[in-house]
């Protein structure tokens, strides 16, 4: 057989494996709203901490910030981390936090070496946050009010370690 012909085979195997597990998930966890915090969760009540990295998002953070704090789970904390924008981002995030406590700023150090931007931002987010669950979201998305209960009751009826949000994205045209 030639190896050419075995590669192509292989890259096409792998490639259906991708899409099947694409396809299973998405039937599995399209609507998370089905799912429901089991009673010993509720009780414990445990904190989330919502990271949003953030660099020039004035247009959309206030959007994004108020569609959490209007989850149905109260349990929250949102850490935001200004990096390094030039527009009014971390005006907006300071006022939202002098309104609700929930809601806490922290500026993004220097980029080091070896690090992208965003992943150094979600990086020295994670280092500021508490809760027992993390959820690492974007500044220019907003929030279904069942969003974060939902998603952390997949997790726990599921087992499993991670799970994209069901959001809606803002688009500018």
């Amino acid at each position: 057989m030639d190896i050419f012909l075995l590669y192509q085979y292989i890259i096409t195997v792998i490639l259906l494996f991708i899409l099947a597990n694409f396809l299973i998930n998405n039937i599995l966890f399209k609507d998370t709203s089905r799912f429901k915090l089991p009673e010993n969760i509720l009780a414990q009540k445990p904190l989330i901490s919502i990271l949003i990295p953030a660099r020039n998002e004035e247009e959309n953070i206030k959007r994004c910030i108020i569609s959490l704090l209007k989850q149905d789970y109260e349990n929250i904390e949102i850490l935001v981390l200004d990096d390094n924008s030039t527009d009014y981002t971390a005006r907006i995030v300071l006022e939202l936090s002098q309104k609700d406590p929930r809601v806490k700023l922290y500026s993004g150090g220097p980029l080091k070496k070896g690090w992208l931007g965003k992943s150094y931002a979600c990086h020295q987010l994670s280092k500021y946050a508490k809760g027992d669950y993390l959820i690492f979201t974007d500044a220019d998305t907003l929030h279904f009010p069942n969003s974060i209960s939902s998603s952390v009751a997949c997790l726990h009826r599921y087992r499993i370690d991670a799970l994209p949000l069901q959001v809606i994205i803002i688009l500018h045209i």
